[in-house]
């Protein structure tokens, strides 16, 4: 794992296109399981244009059902990220290991790769923690720099969307 966080930094030392934008790596609009049925969504100008497209405002226009995420969502408001390379899709199954070296080979399926707020990575590799790997999520937390509050609010748009 000390490896795959090299590569993780290595991504975010490069200098985004524009230090606010979110973005595909094409410039063009991103692309997640989320708002699947939308297809490509994006590019925005600012990270809060990009969290209330993506679910912020439904918490907060329903505090009610997400009593919950109040506490986090405030945490969240006013805090500002870096922009950086993100691979999106970050998992066991997208790495591929050189097993007689002991060592990555490859890092695959980068379509939905983007300049995207920096705790997007931490969040979305969260998912295959409830997907049945949470020995990744606990190797994945050792080397990467958690987002807590921000991990919070995914997992409960996550729910809403799953639901929706």
């Amino acid at each position: 794992m000390k490896e795959l966080k090299g590569y993780l930094d290595q991504l975010r030392a490069l200098p985004p296109p524009d230090p606010q934008r979110v973005q595909a790596t094409d410039g063009g609009g991103c692309i997640d399981e989320r708002l699947n049925t939308v297809g490509e969504w994006g590019p925005f100008a600012t990270h809060y244009e990009f969290q209330m497209k993506f679910g912020y405002g439904v918490i907060e226009d329903n505090p009610e059902t997400y009593p919950e995420a109040r506490e986090p969502l405030a945490k969240l408001r006013g805090r500002a990220w870096r922009t950086v390379l993100t691979h999106v899709d970050l998992g066991p199954h997208n790495i591929l290991w050189n097993v007689k070296e002991k060592r990555i080979a490859a890092i695959i399926d980068w379509e939905r790769s983007g300049w995207l707020p920096e705790y997007w990575e931490y969040c979305r590799a969260g998912s295959f923690a409830r997907m049945g790997c949470p020995s990744w999520w606990e190797l994945f937390n050792k080397v990467v720099d958690t987002y807590p509050d921000e991990f919070m609010v995914e997992r409960l748009l996550d729910s809403y969307f799953n639901r929706v």
